[in-house]
């Protein structure tokens, strides 16, 4: 405390405060222009390697809720649905899953594997602002990693699909992909992938 009192009177003493105050003015010039000459140097070669700038970075003011309780009523509706399927019968072919996904504009295709004899349902959104250079990967297993129905997942799926077809603000291309079972992580570098996974009470 003494020191601080110390420290404190001779800054009073000096009257640094007020003059710190009057070159806040230049202080702050003198960063902006570092900042822009910084921005300015970054295209140069070994200046941009471990540099990143996301065109995707929101600010906590520019976002705004949209998934609202219309949009939970589709969940629920899409829920009593599912709750019917016979889940053996529906992750080898679902053409209810697949009306749905291509009424929202979505392109429905599938892929088979023959090394697991597995069929892959995935179903394609173009991103209204992007080039097609990259994706985001929406996966909905039938069955969850203990073996249960992955009903609230194959409800939340085609509510997402719709919600996300109504938006024009996208600049990533995104997929829904339905089967089996999960689908492996790979590598670093890999298209960003989101498991939809809920609990039996989830929804």
């Amino acid at each position: 405390m003494a020191l601080a009192e110390t420290v404190f009177r001779k800054v009073y003493k000096l009257g640094l405060v007020p003059k710190i105050i009057a070159k806040l003015p230049v202080v702050s010039l003198m960063l902006a222009v570092i900042s822009v000459c910084w921005l300015l140097i970054l295209p140069m070669d070994g200046q941009f390697r471990h540099t990143y700038i996301s065109e995707n970075a929101l600010m906590p003011g520019q976002v705004n809720l949209y998934f609202r309780e219309t949009e939970w009523n589709h969940v629920r509706g899409f829920r009593d649905e599912a709750a019917r399927w016979d889940f053996e019968s529906v992750s080898r072919s679902n053409p209810q899953l697949e009306g749905w996904l291509s009424d929202f504009g979505l392109k429905v295709s599938h892929h088979h594997d023959p090394q697991t004899n597995l069929s892959t349902m995935y179903a394609l959104m173009h991103a209204p602002r992007g080039d097609n250079t990259e994706a985001m990967v929406l996966v909905a297993p039938y069955f969850t990693s203990d073996g249960q129905k992955n009903v609230g997942a194959m409800a939340l799926a085609p509510a997402l699909a719709r919600y996300f077809a109504r938006m024009s603000i996208w600049s990533k291309n995104i997929i829904v992909v339905s089967r089996k079972m999960d689908i492996p992580r790979s590598g670093a570098g890999s298209t960003p992938t989101i498991q939809l996974w809920t609990s039996p009470r989830g929804l």
